[in-house]
């Protein structure tokens, strides 16, 4: 019997679907899109599906360590369901850490504060609708002294403050002063930043003729935006810097 049509893939943070038809689709063992039982039977019973990967730390075994092939091999699967996905409209949702807990976290979440901001990065809310955050600067701005990375990763505390914010880029000899060791005491990063932001940003541009010429039509710029703050008359939408300013220039995404 061949798999029945997926659904619409709910973007990379799944926004709620609108009649509560929703699934979360697990990619434990079977990373691919065809001969899956439990993603055929998603399929036919929701209409909107959030496909996920876990990078469970026990992968790695008790040394913490796997071998390079394994993990090419890992990251070359979850690039073509990736891709699988993406063919499809849609994204693969990826964390890391204890399954359980990540999967509670989803789940048994706050839809007071969550179905907001699922629909907020999903570009729904007619504001700020193309975001693209800078981890780095969070830390700066929000925990300048890293008290709160220091209580919440404690294996960081000895590290100087100015390397808080992005502790892989730690030159060697200070974490051997530091008595620390990137990749050992604290995994480095499953996405790299910079070449992750780039390749949003090059998305986002290869769209924005489409964009533009969709808002041409009425219909499609009426239902396409709640409220004008953040867009200019040339703009499919983008982050408002200054929300008190309704007719203020907008600065571009690309400028940053």
């Amino acid at each position: 019997m061949a798999d029945p049509p997926l659904p619409r893939p709910a973007p990379a943070s799944p926004a709620p679907p609108t009649d509560g038809s929703g699934c979360i689709v697990w990619h434990r063992r079977h990373l691919r899109t065809t001969d899956h039982p439990a993603l055929s039977q998603a399929a036919r019973e929701y209409d909107t599906l959030c496909p996920l990967f876990v990078f469970d730390p026990h992968f790695y075994g008790d040394a913490s360590l796997a071998c390079d092939a394994r993990i090419r091999f890992l990251h070359e699967c979850l690039a073509d369901l990736r891709e699988q996905y993406t063919d499809r409209g849609g994204e693969l949702t990826r964390a890391h850490g204890d399954p359980i807990a990540v999967l509670e976290n989803v789940v048994d979440a706050d839809p007071a504060i969550n179905y907001t901001q699922f629909q907020s990065q999903a570009g729904v809310v007619g504001t700020n609708m193309l975001r693209t955050y800078n981890p780095r600067k969070q830390v700066r701005d929000n925990d300048p002294e890293g008290a709160f990375v220091r209580r919440w990763v404690p294996e960081l505390d000895p590290l100087p403050v100015e390397h808080l914010d992005q502790p892989e880029k730690t030159p060697l000899h200070v974490q051997d002063e530091c008595g620390i060791t990137i990749g050992e005491d604290h995994p480095y990063p499953v996405v790299e930043y910079e070449a992750a932001r780039q390749a949003r940003l090059d998305e986002v541009e290869s769209l924005q003729d489409r964009a533009e010429a969709a808002l041409s039509d009425p219909e499609v710029a009426r239902r396409a935006s709640l409220s004008l703050r953040g867009r200019t008359n040339n703009s499919a939408g983008g982050h408002d810097d200054d929300p008190g300013d309704d007719d203020g220039p907008q600065t571009s995404l690309f400028s940053f």
